[in-house]
């Protein structure tokens, strides 16, 4: 009998594999697979865990309100429990709403003076602040997560 060298695994003359090689493939295949799903397991509850610090850190109540130049119109969005809300109106203008994480408005007329009150209430947390969009500031974005994070964007 020929045996012939493919790797480091010898093969019988037809070039298959024994049937004890076999059965340590299909071993170590199923070893493998087992330690994958128990990874992807792993994965998958760090991400639940993940996903429900994120809902609870701004899972309380965010109240907004907007003010300034009489008619002045702006335009936004606010994501409330993942799902985002278009907002377009002129002022005065308000919400209140729970699960808030995000908030972004821009003035239409870059001229108009606008004011952004924001408060938020949740659980062992308050937090408020006002922000002035002048002139220069078009537009601006605030993360919800135990308070807030504002990014202002100038023209």
């Amino acid at each position: 009998m020929k045996t012939r060298w493919l790797g480091n695994h010898k093969r019988n003359k037809m070039g298959c594999m024994t049937w004890k090689e076999t059965r340590t493939a299909i071993v170590a295949g199923v070893v493998v697979l087992v330690i994958l799903a128990i990874i992807a397991e792993a994965v998958k509850k760090h991400a639940e865990a993940t996903q429900s610090a994120e809902d609870q850190s701004h899972a309380g109540t965010t109240k907004m309100q907007l003010t300034g130049t009489s008619g002045a119109s702006v335009i936004g969005l606010y994501v409330q429990n993942g799902e985002m809300v278009m907002v377009s109106n002129s002022l005065p203008w308000s919400f209140a709403g729970t699960n808030i994480s995000l908030v972004e408005f821009q003035k239409v007329k870059p001229a108009d003076m606008i004011a952004i009150q924001l408060v938020y209430d949740g659980p062992g947390v308050h937090a408020g602040m006002t922000q002035h969009l002048d002139a220069r500031i078009t537009r601006v974005e605030v993360r919800v997560k135990e308070g807030f994070i504002a990014t202002l964007h100038e023209q």
